[in-house]
């Protein structure tokens, strides 16, 4: 605690930011002077930005000014942290929902995640209101593409049944078979998608597919993935795995009219034979003549619906759709 003032000024950023969050943990509260004037006058964003969470953290006397302060700062993810910890304030609900509508109408993209994240936390009359018209927005096509998803989430996590009613009706009517996770196209996080494929434990992207050698090969590698399919088809893939496979990974039983049965990994198809590989190294050509009934069996690739939640699948679309052709 002696040391934290001295940590907490000028120096390394990395090291500011440390400070501040351990001040925050501990709970020592005489941080609060020396935090305040970090948000105020700080050329750093970063630091402003660890100030504002160290201050809610403690619990500051004067919290609700800190996150005035922080709404009006030029810098838009400093304000979308703000929008995020509105709801857990002392602001009246009323006043937040005001805040809230305007950064709806006028605020940059993560401003507006960040906002619907918020006012997700708010059960009262006036967020209800709000969240009728956002979706009366969305079903007029006057929500940007990137905070569908998070309108949809905020709108289930405020549990209103008639909101949500409308919320199903708009999907399934517009979004057909992929429901909510249509939502999921645009408007992930390029830098966490990263963190999801090569770091996360239950979906595991990792070990069966590679980006540029790095990674397994028991699926199909993954680089310029971003020059061959849709954002639509890679939610797909992760969502629908057996609904479209990648051309050398499709395993096919074949059911022969001798009645005998084959199977193997799809290498070509023409309009007169199927040739598969059966094994490590037998290759056979079978004439469709001779076919009696085939089958596609479904993808040993998990549905990653059960691993990994709608946001996270998002973010995992923005990172396969920054991998190209060559390796930047």
């Amino acid at each position: 605690a002696g040391q934290i003032a001295t940590l907490i000024g000028p120096g390394d950023e990395a090291v500011r930011a440390s400070a501040m969050r351990a001040a925050g943990r501990l709970h020592l509260e005489e941080t609060v002077p020396q935090l305040t004037k970090i948000l105020k006058t700080d050329r750093s964003a970063v630091a402003r930005t660890e100030a504002l969470n160290a201050l809610t953290m403690l619990q500051a006397p004067d919290l609700d000014s800190d996150l005035e302060l922080a709404l009006a700062d030029r810098d838009g993810n400093l304000r979308a942290r703000a929008l995020e910890i509105l709801p857990s304030s002392g602001i009246p609900e009323e006043r937040s929902v005001l805040l809230y509508e305007k950064i709806m109408k006028k605020g940059s993209i993560v401003e507006q995640q960040a906002a619907l994240m918020g006012l997700s936390e708010l059960k009262g009359e006036d967020a209800s209101v709000l969240f009728n018209n956002l979706l009366e927005r969305l079903e007029n096509d006057n929500i940007p593409t990137e905070v569908r998803l998070d309108l949809a989430e905020a709108v289930e996590q405020h549990g209103d049944p008639q909101l949500n009613a409308i919320l199903t009706d708009y999907a399934g009517k517009v979004e057909g078979d992929l429901g909510l996770y249509a939502f999921a196209l645009e408007g992930g996080n390029e830098r966490r998608g990263r963190d999801i494929f090569y770091r996360n434990e239950a979906a595991q992207c990792v070990r069966c597919h590679a980006v540029f050698e790095y990674g397994g090969n028991v699926g199909p590698g993954l680089e310029g993935i971003a020059d061959r399919l849709t954002h639509r088809q890679m939610l797909e893939a992760m969502i629908r795995p057996s609904a479209r496979l990648a051309p050398g990974y499709e395993t096919l039983l074949v059911t022969l009219k001798d009645g005998s049965v084959t199977a193997g990994t799809v290498m070509e198809r023409t309009k007169d034979a199927i040739k598969l590989k059966i094994g490590k190294e037998d290759i056979q050509t079978i004439p469709l003549s001779d076919v009696a009934e085939q089958e596609t069996l479904p993808s040993s690739m998990p549905n990653m619906e059960a691993k990994l939640t709608r946001r996270e699948i998002r973010d995992l679309v923005a990172f396969l759709a920054s991998l190209h052709g060559e390796e930047s």
